[in-house]
């Protein structure tokens, strides 16, 4: 008798399971290719991005849980308080089997989605990682750190350690990468931060500094960070401290001006 009433018995178990897993296809899909980007049509018309980011990360977590819950009703798996219960013990059973940082990651994520401490496109920095963020996941966020790099850091320490935000506050960090001659190299990357520190849209706080990137023959590979206010201005700056330090060089006698035949 027990065996007959048993959730996991007999050929419906199969038809809970398919009403259970078709549910929550419906639910995903309606979630992520209807609420979602309808949510964030609504709010984008006021012009606030992180709002708008906010709001959208909000819906989608919403609606992902509303899908989960009504499917296990759908599939016959038990009451509310009997799915929440069972979540709670899944839970506890995971950190029980080491898995309490993955834990914490997701609970960090689902800080990160709805407190928006940053956002896709933000430059931050932590303890040990710098770079740009190019994803926002449920466990971990993806950073674009120096040299293209992939920086996949756990939303567990972004959100039990301090990051600064170098993009919140109308501040934009960008980065020009040049071959500076290895004998005046200091020389070089004095004209290269004073080029930048020439330019009116170029911020003193934090100042510019020039980072080294590696050897090539006779070359070093130097990158100078600075930030900036308008972010969509980055070219234009970045033209400008370029044709800065060209001619300052040149007025020092670090590089040659080539002349014409």
């Amino acid at each position: 008798m027990a065996l007959e009433t048993g959730i996991l018995t007999g050929t419906s178990t199969w038809v809970q399971l398919a009403r259970f897993l078709v549910t929550l296809l419906v639910g995903v899909a309606v979630t992520r290719i209807l609420l979602m980007p309808a949510s964030r049509r609504l709010v984008s018309k006021k012009g606030d991005r992180k709002v708008t980011h906010s709001i959208e990360n909000l819906v989608g977590v919403t609606g992902l849980f509303l899908t989960f819950t009504v499917a296990l009703q759908a599939g016959s798996f038990g009451g509310l308080a009997t799915i929440i219960g069972a979540i709670a013990a899944a839970l506890t059973v995971a950190v029980g089997f080491g898995m309490r940082d993955q834990v914490a990651s997701v609970v960090g994520g689902i800080f990160i989605h709805l407190d928006n401490p940053f956002i896709r496109g933000d430059y931050i920095k932590t303890e040990e990682n710098e770079g740009v963020v190019k994803d926002i996941r449920l466990r971990a966020t993806v950073l674009n750190g120096e040299g293209s790099e992939k920086l996949v850091v756990p939303n567990s320490t972004l959100t039990t350690n301090p990051v600064k935000n170098y993009t919140k506050g109308n501040r934009t960090k960008t980065s020009l990468e040049v071959p500076l001659e290895t004998l005046k190299y200091k020389e070089h990357a004095e004209t290269l931060k004073n080029a930048a520190n020439d330019q009116s849209e170029v911020l003193t706080n934090p100042e510019p500094k020039v980072v080294l990137k590696g050897l090539e023959e006779d070359d070093v590979n130097a990158e100078l960070q600075y930030w900036i206010r308008d972010p969509d201005d980055k070219k234009g700056v970045r033209s400008r401290v370029l044709e800065k330090y060209i001619s300052g060089a040149i007025e020092k006698g670090l590089i040659q001006e080539e002349k014409e035949e």
